[in-house]
């Protein structure tokens, strides 16, 4: 997916210092999780209210019985290059982890989420301020993680080497022979001891 979306990729010093996120408003029910992990709709109600010329939002796709903030409209699609054009982009979980999770990772861009709460083979083993920026349970501090990637660029950029190192780990040879492993293992019937 890399090799793909690299030609969607926009040069380091030509994005936008910004933090971009876009989807559809789902993941309210995290909101009952404890401890409580950032959604979606916090991030569009506090920056509906605190309005920030840094933090673009698009919403794609609002579920029934979800109420956009006023000001706020459903968006058409968006495509990875416009994601791409922004310094960090906001993973937030959805109804379950994330759908673009993968293309997230696989851009030029920080990414920017909370700790994952969700098992996925994507997040094993994956470090905050190694693979990703992490972001507290408060709204605000993703303008406060912007601007340490925007004073700290260099390591921001290593940042986004060090998760390209892992994809490509992930879609290696060492790792599907260990799945492989792994799935020989667990078909095999079991030996019973006389």
């Amino acid at each position: 997916q890399m090799t793909t979306l690299r030609a969607a990729w926009t040069p380091w010093d030509k994005k936008s210092d910004t933090a971009w996120w876009g989807g559809a408003l789902t993941g309210n029910h995290w909101q009952h999780l404890h401890p409580r992990t950032l959604t979606r709709s916090d991030l569009l109600h506090y920056f509906t209210e605190n309005p920030s010329h840094q933090v673009h939002l698009r919403v794609t796709q609002v579920p029934p019985k979800t109420e956009l903030p006023p000001g706020h409209i459903v968006k058409p699609p968006f495509t990875k290059q416009d994601a791409f054009s922004h310094k960090c982009l906001l993973l937030l979980p959805g109804n379950d982890i994330a759908s673009g999770s993968s293309w997230y990772f696989a851009g030029n861009s920080v990414v920017l989420m909370p700790r994952p709460h969700l098992e996925h083979i994507l997040y094993f083993e994956m470090e905050p301020w190694k693979h990703y920026v992490p972001l507290e349970n408060d709204p605000a501090d993703v303008l406060t993680k912007l601007h340490w990637v925007l004073d700290n660029q260099d390591q921001a950029q290593q940042i986004v080497a060090n998760s390209h190192e892992r994809l490509r780990w992930l879609c290696g040879p060492e790792y599907l022979w260990a799945c492989n492993q792994v799935l020989r293992r667990i078909s095999q019937p079991a030996v019973m001891a006389v």
